[in-house]
This record gives C-alpha cells, sequence and structure tokens, in this order.
C-alpha cells in the first residue's frame, strides 16, 4: 500500500475517532440535562404563583452578574413552599417567593411582574417596564445560593 494513502486512511481514522468523541460527549451532555430539568420539574411540580418584584440581590455566577428576586405574591396555589438543594431554589413564605432569575437581559432590564408555571404551563414569564414580557421554560434552578441567600426577603 502506498505511503500516502496509509497517511490519508490513518488521518481520516483519527477524525472519525475525534468526530465520534465529540458527538458521543455532546449526547452524553444532553441527557444529563434533560434528566435534571426533569428532576427540577418534579420538585416544583404544580406550583403555580405571581406577584410584582418588591427587591432583588445581585450575586455572581460563572464570573457574571446575576440575580435574585423577592415578589409580593398576588396569587399562588400554596401557602409555603421550601425546597433548596443543587437542582431547585424556591422559597415561598408570608405571600414572598424568593427565586433565582439568573442574568438579567441588558436592554429590557430587571423585571416588574413575574408569573410561574400559571395554568401548570411549565413556563416563566417576566414583565419588564414599559409592558414587554418574555416567557421561558420553567427552571427555578439554583445558581449555587444559600440558606442564607434564600432567607433574604423572609
Amino acid at each position: 500500500m502506498n505511503p500516502i494513502v496509509k497517511n490519508v486512511i490513518l488521518i481520516l481514522t483519527m477524525i472519525l475517532t475525534v468526530f465520534t468523541v465529540f458527538i458521543f460527549n455532546m449526547v452524553r451532555s444532553e441527557k444529563k440535562a434533560a434528566k435534571s430539568n426533569a428532576d427540577r420539574t418534579a420538585m416544583v411540580k404544580g406550583i403555580q404563583f405571581k406577584g410584582k418584584v418588591i427587591s432583588y440581590k445581585k450575586f455572581d455566577f460563572g464570573g457574571r452578574d446575576s440575580y435574585m428576586i423577592c415578589v409580593k405574591l398576588d396569587y399562588s396555589n400554596t401557602k409555603s413552599f421550601y425546597k433548596l438543594n443543587d437542582l431547585c431554589f424556591l422559597k415561598i413564605k408570608d405571600s414572598i417567593a424568593t427565586m433565582a432569575v439568573g442574568q438579567v437581559d441588558s436592554y429590557y432590564g430587571m423585571p416588574v411582574y413575574v408569573e410561574v408555571n400559571i395554568n401548570n404551563n411549565g413556563m416563566e414569564k417576566y414583565t419588564y417596564p414599559g409592558g414587554k414580557a418574555n416567557e421561558f421554560d420553567e427552571s427555578l434552578g439554583n445558581y449555587n445560593l444559600t440558606v442564607r441567600d434564600i432567607n433574604t426577603c423572609n
């Protein structure tokens, strides 16, 4: 066999191997993320609330400014709720919800009103000053926040 053909076959084999490992890791990562999302959703299943953002706290997550908010509830289908672990960050007590929202869109700013899982739609809706609203898949994720953080609002 010609040395050039051997080298081409060797290079193609190496490229195919790297590509296969890359695809495998990507699929495995997606499955892990989907499982985490499913676990988080199961933890807060059925919790619905909405209300006005009354305060917020900035914290660092991954080198970026992130935020947790305090929401004065207009409606909640539960009087109290507490979930703080690696996946979830939510506290409802005395008609105030404490939740993390991650990074805030610099164009819209901090939300002024929040709706979570209304009618069990699995969405978080944020309304911003000026009336613009964005909806995202329900997260209620924890961004390395602690007990001290979850007790900020009440």
